[in-house]
């Protein structure tokens, strides 16, 4: 019988997938709210019901987990939706989780190592990332025991800091901002601070952070941020001057509408229509 922890699991995994579109599985488990534990038993409670389907990228890239009985999306990946195909993959699923699950560290029984651990502690509570060599150079500490140095986070430069400390944050930007960076990347570089985690895996974007095609991460003020905003206001100006024109057939030309915005809209909005060897479009 599932556990109290798996059934809610399950309700979650549920309502994340009800309204069709398959979610990254790292997504799927940050959002969830759910320990790593949960999440297993109720991705292996779904596949046993098939009530799920999981795919992955043709590249051998990310898995994605999908409701299953609907059409799998165009998207790129390979799909295995019988219970049999499922259950082979579920250990390959069970792997990458750990890899976004933070460690947990049992509380030290050693007074040394508890002396330590308070040193480092006091000095990291001002916010600010520090070295290895900056720590021990401010604590005085010497000879530190390897075991300690599991107790903090460390950032992708190899500083230390305390989980979601205003220092984490601001290197998450000026590192953002240095180029765009893959949304599973950073999950896993920052799963020990849950705030900031939360926030990049949101379903929509945490200004100051903006969300780019094939899963990447900017900030609004980076060259790709501004790109990106740019384009998302030419495509609203396009589809709303689709939503108010005063006749169902148009020239997009002469409507005014930016046509490279108008491609990435037509299917949506119209159909092509050939009249007196003029081509037009006519909204859906």
């Amino acid at each position: 019988m599932a556990s109290n922890k798996t059934k809610k699991a399950i309700t979650e995994v549920t309502n994340l997938l009800k309204d069709g579109v398959p979610l990254p599985l790292e997504i799927l488990y940050t959002r969830c709210n759910c320990n790593s534990d949960a999440l297993a038993g109720a991705l292996s409670s779904l596949i046993e019901k098939e009530e799920i389907r999981i795919g992955r990228a043709k590249s051998g890239g990310s898995w994605f987990i999908g409701e299953n009985g609907l059409a799998a999306p165009a998207r790129g990946e390979t799909w295995h939706t019988g219970r049999g195909q499922m259950r082979k993959v579920l250990p390959k699923l069970l792997k990458v989780i750990r890899k976004y699950t933070p460690p947990e560290e049992a509380a030290p029984t050693d007074n040394e190592i508890r002396g330590q651990l308070y040193s480092i502690r006091e000095l990291l509570e001002d916010g600010q990332p520090r070295s290895k060599a900056d720590i021990i150079a401010a604590t005085g500490l010497e000879n530190l025991d390897p075991l300690v140095w599991r107790y903090f986070p460390q950032l992708p430069d190899g500083r230390f800091t305390m989980p979601d400390s205003d220092g984490a944050w601001d290197f998450l930007l000026t590192y953002l901002h240095e180029k765009p960076r893959r949304l599973s990347d950073l999950l896993r570089q920052f799963r020990r601070h849950k705030k900031i985690v939360e926030r990049i895996a949101a379903e929509n974007d945490q200004s100051p952070l903006v969300r780019l095609p094939q899963s990447l991460i900017t900030t609004v003020d980076s060259p790709a941020g501004r790109d990106e905003l740019t384009r998302r206001a030419k495509m609203k100006a396009c589809r709303d001057m689709l939503e108010t024109l005063p006749v169902p057939f148009f020239d997009p030309r002469e409507a005014g509408l930016g046509m490279k915005e108008f491609a990435a809209l037509a299917d949506s909005y119209a159909l092509s229509v050939s009249f007196e060897n003029n081509k037009y479009w006519c909204l859906r």
